[in-house]
């Protein structure tokens, strides 16, 4: 165990130590604030979620005795696949580990849309690629369902979370959108963080900085910070 105590702002001053001392993971509690300040100026766990180029986990209400069920938004992104598997590891014996992928129509939409032909094309289709999903990371003690619906990621999500109160854990890839688009769109993951009830862990695409391949190893710290 390490510390360090520094002037600067707390957003950019943990990410900048996480990268300096080759850091896997950030973990950071979360105030939940709300209102108009929040609106306005973000939070410093948002900011950092923001900016951070490795794994964010955003702590709240943890469990005692480990992640024993796992909520994991699929979109089959390298970064949603690697936080798959992050789950799969991290839930707990005789834990639940539940994919949920969220889809919609091109187009415009309209009544009965939904049961139109290209819509029944993308279900199967999700249908399919959560079920090869499942297969490849069956582990034995865990239990893997999937879940599909019509419908944008963020409210999906939500509503999975309002459904079942009880998840641990989201495990989320990021895509880790250009830092322009990000201050001014946000992310799905961003909006997660802010409003989920549960822990939340913001997963970095594999290859880039978040992840072994393309992480700088460890070096002791930088000389002079870290105690």
């Amino acid at each position: 165990v390490h510390y360090y105590a520094g002037d600067g702002e707390p957003d950019f001053g943990l990410v900048e130590s996480a990268k300096e001392i080759g850091s896997e993971l950030v973990i950071v509690g979360s105030h939940g604030r709300t209102g108009y300040k929040r609106v306005l100026l973000g939070s410093v766990t948002e900011r950092v979620v923001r900016l951070s180029t490795i794994d964010v986990m955003v702590a709240r209400r943890l469990p005692s005795d480990g992640f024993n069920k796992i909520l994991v938004p699929i979109d089959f992104s390298p970064a949603s696949l690697r936080a798959l598997r992050a789950a799969v590891d991290l839930v707990e014996d005789n834990g639940q580990v539940h994919l949920a992928h969220f889809w919609k129509s091109r187009g415009p939409e309209w009544p009965g849309r939904g049961d139109g032909q290209e819509a029944e094309k993308l279900r199967s289709e999700s249908e399919e690629r959560l079920k090869e999903r499942v297969a490849e990371h069956a582990r034995d003690g865990v239990e893997l369902e999937y879940f599909q619906e019509r419908s944008s990621a963020v409210p999906g999500i939500m509503t999975m979370l309002e459904r079942a109160r009880d998840y641990d854990l989201v495990m989320l890839g990021s895509h880790g959108m250009r830092l322009r688009e990000r201050w001014l769109l946000g992310s799905v993951a961003e909006r997660i963080v802010r409003h989920a009830p549960c822990s939340v862990w913001v997963v970095r695409p594999p290859g880039g900085d978040g992840s072994k391949e393309g992480r700088p190893q460890p070096s002791g710290g930088p000389q002079g910070r870290i105690d």
